[in-house]
């Protein structure tokens, strides 16, 4: 799995898995808060994402990946999500309509030609992918 496709692919697929969980990982912003609780409580009530705006979501985000790694050469391409979601994520999760609340906070992710690195809550390793 050496090319910029697959590579493109394996962190849009992540995302892809990250959003269509529900984990209460996806809230570790490093500290215990009601604020944060209730982020939870309101995720786990939620409907799930339907699967066409799923598979949306991963295409765009995989050809926004790409494009970037291309551009970037041998720089890496970072998809994150402070609290919001940030840069392509933003703009595909508007496009399509999918709510903030289904990110992960606290997580990034570095995508290069020579793998894919993501820290996936502020108390988080950092875990290489491919």
């Amino acid at each position: 799995m050496n090319s910029v496709k697959e590579k493109s692919k394996i962190a849009a697929n992540w995302w892809r898995q990250k959003i269509d969980s529900v984990d209460d990982s996806n809230f570790d912003n490093g500290e215990k808060s009601m604020a944060i609780a209730m982020m939870m409580g309101m995720r786990k009530n939620m409907e799930e994402l339907d699967t066409e705006v799923l598979d949306r979501f991963e295409k765009l985000l995989e050809k926004a990946i790409y494009k970037e790694l291309k551009h970037n050469g041998y720089l890496d391409t970072i998809v994150s999500c402070d609290y919001h979601p940030e840069g392509v994520l933003k703009d595909i999760s508007r496009e399509l309509g999918i709510r903030e609340i289904y990110f992960p906070i606290k997580t990034v992710m570095w995508i290069s030609p020579q793998g894919v690195k993501v820290r996936a809550g502020y108390s988080a390793e950092v875990v290489t992918l491919c």
